[in-house]
């Protein structure tokens, strides 16, 4: 009976570490945001240290560190600041994406990201 519920037990956390594994946000991501008729490509460095959320973001403006940055299970929130501009962001991430909420001067903007290849 031991020796089954100890099987179970290695299985069950196997497929769980393996689900983090796979599920995970650190590393490079791309995308683009369309404003004012122009596509602006993005690219997101994020680093993930507990609930912390760290990196970089880049877009035709420069880079930007991405500040006040927190992870909760699916949901991510930071900002960063552009030319003097603060700028908001948060979104979900999946497996292979992250949807992306950026707020510019009162205007609501979407990305969807992919993992850089």
């Amino acid at each position: 009976m031991y020796k089954k519920f100890l099987t179970t037990s290695l299985i069950v956390c196997a497929v769980v570490l393996a689900a983090f594994a796979a599920a995970d946000l650190n590393g490079k991501w791309v995308g683009q945001v369309s404003m004012q008729g122009n596509d602006i490509p993005l690219t997101y460095t994020f680093k993930v240290d507990g609930d912390k959320l760290t990196g970089v973001a880049e877009s035709s403006y420069g880079p930007s560190a991405i500040e006040n940055g927190k992870v909760k299970g699916d949901s991510i929130s930071f900002t960063t600041n552009v030319s003097g501009y603060e700028i908001p962001q948060h979104g979900k991430f999946y497996q292979d994406s992250v949807s992306l909420n950026i707020e510019v001067q009162g205007s609501n903007l979407h990305a969807v990201l992919t993992r850089a290849k």
